[in-house]
């Protein structure tokens, strides 16, 4: 929050710049959006959370210039960790920035694959971005402009200088070359204390590239004295009694959405709205493709193979069953109990469930690369009750679903594909989206 930022502010005020510390969502006094990927809330209504959040630098850096004294020639943007996240957003889509440093506070999408410690929250990784760029298209946005890259050398937070320095300083020099202005891209990478910080030596690095860029002469260390600072205290302004959150606004968005939903009255309508639905979850289509492990008696180990992804499963084939179930679980397939031998039993552990679970950072980079969790669970199932019809005398099946998560993938995929499924069975179902608000 703004009480940490104090020995910038109060440093680059004696060198007789208007300092600003809007606060970051989440920090300081707006603690009510602490948990940053709250932002999933709103992601379900169509919103997007670093859209409330870039709004909210586009509206400092209108308050900072809208100051009479505000030279509009020389504006800078600085930060650590997501305010360095903040520096490149900005610094890239408002030209109103004519310099920048961020410190530690990105890498590229693709390069976060493999360390998930720099995956980060879901503002830095947002759904889509991938679709569009990546953060080394961002920074270069920022050319011609000048452009300082601290990273440290051994962070122990994210974004060290081995992993971010190729991506995101190397990748540059090409462009600030071809714009003739080389010199305008900096690199810095701390030692002391080397670890995830803006202390002294990454200040000093902004004092000197500000005065080689501004046109200043002053002093390239610190200057604040301890007066200066005050107890974070000292600092609250005090908060609205009714503040919005992420969770605040996506809850009025929804509960709009759901009260202004036209209604569905004919089979055209019926059909724009299963066209919409499998739009707005991205469904994929998959064939599968069946590998058996191991055969014991009726029970049977599968290996599904749908496009790029592997799903387990077991098969359990009673003599004389005519019927086909397919089974889902959030908790995978050992959750259910066994069967009563009366029908044909295939249950998978689609994606994220059972045995085929993924880590939160990882479904975090599928979503920013375009892709819908959901979706992808709703097309396994699709596939795998195409895939089991064709054990069905009537080419139909019933599914069976467990959990919030499998109840809702396998309610959309039996709406989607109503011709596909015999019954469906839902339990621990979520009885409205809004409920998760």
């Amino acid at each position: 929050g703004k009480a940490w930022c104090q020995v910038h502010c109060v440093n680059l005020v004696r060198r007789g710049f208007l300092a600003l510390t809007p606060e970051f969502i989440g920090m300081g006094e707006l603690t009510g959006d602490v948990l940053h990927n709250r932002q999933g809330h709103l992601n379900l209504t169509g919103l997007a959370g670093p859209g409330l959040m870039y709004l909210a630098m586009k509206k400092g850096l209108d308050v900072a210039l809208s100051h009479r004294r505000a030279d509009r020639r020389r504006v800078a943007v600085t930060g650590l960790s997501g305010g360095g996240w903040q520096t490149i957003v900005i610094s890239a889509l408002d030209p109103r920035v004519t310099l920048c440093a961020p410190v530690a506070g990105y890498t590229s999408v693709r390069a976060r694959l493999d360390v998930l410690a720099d995956v980060g929250d879901l503002e830095q990784a947002p759904v889509d971005l991938t679709t569009v760029l990546d953060y080394q298209d961002l920074t270069a946005m920022v050319a011609p402009r000048p452009l300082l890259q601290i990273l440290n050398e051994n962070d122990d937070c994210c974004f060290a200088t081995a992993r971010a320095k190729p991506v995101i300083v190397d990748a540059l020099r090409p462009v600030y070359r071809a714009f003739g202005v080389e010199d305008r891209l900096a690199f810095h990478s701390n030692l002391v204390p080397g670890t995830h910080n803006y202390d002294e030596d990454n200040r000093r690095q902004l004092y000197r590239f500000l005065n080689r860029h501004f046109g200043l002469s002053a002093p390239e260390s610190d200057i604040h004295r301890p007066e200066d600072i005050l107890p974070a205290h000292r600092l609250d302004m005090g908060l609205p009694a009714e503040q919005e959150s992420f969770l605040s606004l996506a809850r009025k968005r929804a509960y709009a959405l759901c009260a202004n939903r036209a209604q569905v009255r004919t089979s055209a309508d019926r059909a724009r709205l299963r066209a919409r639905l499998a739009q707005v979850v991205h469904l994929p289509a998959y064939r599968v493709i069946d590998r058996v492990i191991c055969r014991r008696g009726d029970q049977h180990q599968h290996l599904l193979r749908m496009a790029p992804w592997t799903v387990p499963m077991t098969a359990l084939t009673p003599p004389g069953a005519a019927e086909v179930e397919i089974r889902v679980a959030d908790q995978g397939r050992s959750h259910f109990a066994p069967p009563d031998g009366k029908r044909n039993v295939f249950a998978a552990d689609i994606f994220d469930t059972g045995e085929n679970q993924y880590s939160v950072e990882r479904k975090m980079i599928l979503e920013c690369a375009g892709h819908r969790l959901l979706g992808i669970q709703v097309a396994q199932i699709l596939a795998l009750a195409d895939w089991a019809a064709r054990r069905a005398a009537d080419k139909r099946v019933h599914l069976v679903a467990s959990g919030y998560v499998m109840s809702s993938a396998a309610l959309i995929a039996a709406a989607l594909r109503p011709d596909r499924f015999r019954s469906v069975s839902l339990t621990n179902i979520l009885g409205t989206l809004k409920s998760l608000f």
